[in-house]
């Protein structure tokens, strides 16, 4: 038992005495200067076991893969997950900033609380622990730099690995690709390419990393993005826009927006030379010709705010938002999902949940001080971007194992960092003027404090 306690001490001792500014994820100066948990070049060893968690994410695109406990095809990331929580994750949850931590007990808490009203809320409760357990696991097995470029790495390779398979799978050329993923069809595809996505284009950009990760990164991109106008997702493909965009505003140079222009020629030469374009040319062409569903969609979202309105506590359950709307629209199902998480969150659970669920958010956002563009905080905060762009077409995104997985990295590198460290005020030297009106009253208080004690 001593040696594992004095690791986490060492651990704890390290962290405390973590420089204040928060080091550049491509600062090499403070990569040699600093801590040694923030190693620019070697894979620490809870880093390999993140490389594990992100390479059995591989195993959710296939059914075959998927254990089924209770109904439920349980991802096979998650054994790894259970197996490293007594270990990993419980002994360090006071290692999360107050703030975060409270409104993510809240919200979890009060989800729990009304999810259970309904006979399906015990499965919607062990999905929602299951994202946020892989979301802490993760943060907390995030060493360094390095663990973060090969989290992000194989997180874009194993996206690229089933765009290829639904590029070479293309039956019907209007149709577009749709076998990427034996379950969830290319709208599940999305959630999981997106964030690899932003990773890898992170780490492809990143000049502290090395050739091979580089490279590796720059083609699981290419074929992510490719693979993704091959479908029809048009939030997948929004999603790659705002990708392009904040990797493009991260890096601030002549340098990132050339390397970016390269990867849009290589991906049209891939849509046109190894794969089809009719399914975008068509999807597109049904957008700007006014699409029916993207009404539907609009009216679903409205219609559930107004249920929320009407249940503010409580909310309406997830159960009773998903019958309710049906009937209010006058469509002819018995349920119908909401396609938008806030409509989810707002009529299914009421105003006081989405309140914990807004503040959770806004608590990731915030941080104490000022960082530089390459720091990890700026890509959590494009994490949480691109979550909200693609969680206005889908409330599966609250659940979805490829965004949780990158949000613990990243939140995980964020800590290492020292982004929620309250700054120490600092003790400015008094004005010279106020040295010299203090030198000449201090004989003055002397001879007054020593009248005062005398006899």
């Amino acid at each position: 038992m001593s040696g594992p306690r004095r690791s986490h001490e060492r651990e704890e001792r390290e962290e405390r005495t973590a420089p204040s500014r928060a080091p550049a994820l491509g600062d090499a100066r403070s990569a040699s200067e600093g801590s040694p948990q923030l190693e620019d070049r070697r894979v620490s060893l809870n880093g390999y076991l993140l490389l594990g968690v992100c390479t059995l994410l591989l195993g959710s695109g296939f059914e075959d893969a998927r254990i089924e406990v209770g109904g439920l095809l349980v991802h096979p990331y998650l054994v790894l997950i259970a197996l490293l929580l007594p270990f990993v994750t419980l002994p360090k949850l006071g290692r999360i900033p107050p703030l975060i931590a409270t409104w993510m007990g809240a919200f979890l808490i009060l989800y729990f609380v009304i999810a259970l009203r309904d006979p399906s809320g015990f499965g919607e409760c062990l999905k929602i622990s299951a994202a946020f357990a892989t979301f802490l696991t993760a943060a907390f097995l995030t060493k360094s730099r390095a663990d973060f470029r090969a989290a992000g790495t194989v997180l874009c390779l194993v996206a690229a690995v089933f765009a290829v398979r639904g590029m070479i799978q293309i039956e019907n050329d209007l149709v577009g690709a749709t076998e990427m993923l034996d379950i969830g069809g290319k709208n599940a595809y999305s959630l999981l390419a997106l964030p690899g996505l932003l990773l890898g284009g992170a780490v492809a950009l990143d000049r502290q990393a090395g050739p091979w990760s580089r490279a590796f990164a720059t083609l699981g991109a290419i074929c992510i993005t490719a693979g993704l106008f091959a479908t029809g997702n048009r939030s997948g493909w929004l999603g790659v826009l705002v990708a392009a965009f904040l990797l493009a505003a991260r890096g601030r140079s002549v340098r990132a927006v050339v390397v970016l222009g390269v990867f849009a020629v290589a991906v049209y030469w891939v849509l046109t030379e190894l794969s089809s374009t009719a399914a975008f040319e068509r999807r597109w062409n049904l957008t700007l010709e006014g699409y029916g569903s993207d009404e539907t969609r609009w009216e679903l979202f409205l219609t559930a705010l107004e249920i929320g309105l009407e249940n503010p506590v409580l909310g309406a359950s997830p159960d009773g938002v998903h019958s309710e709307l049906p009937r209010r629209l006058d469509l002819s199902f018995g349920m119908i999902d909401t396609h938008n998480v806030f409509g989810y969150i707002v009529g299914g659970f009421g105003l006081i949940t989405t309140t914990a669920f807004f503040a959770l958010g806004y608590s990731l956002w915030r941080r104490h001080r000022a960082v530089p563009s390459e720091s990890a905080h700026v890509l959590l905060r494009y994490l949480l971007i691109l979550w909200v762009v693609r969680g206005s077409f889908s409330r599966e995104v609250l659940y979805a194992p490829a965004f949780f997985i990158a949000f613990g990295v990243v939140f995980g590198l964020c800590l290492r960092e020292g982004v929620w460290r309250v700054p120490e005020k600092s003790s400015r030297p008094a004005h010279p003027r106020g040295l010299e009106k203090r030198a000449a009253h201090a004989p003055a208080i002397r001879a007054t404090s020593s009248a005062k004690s005398g006899p």
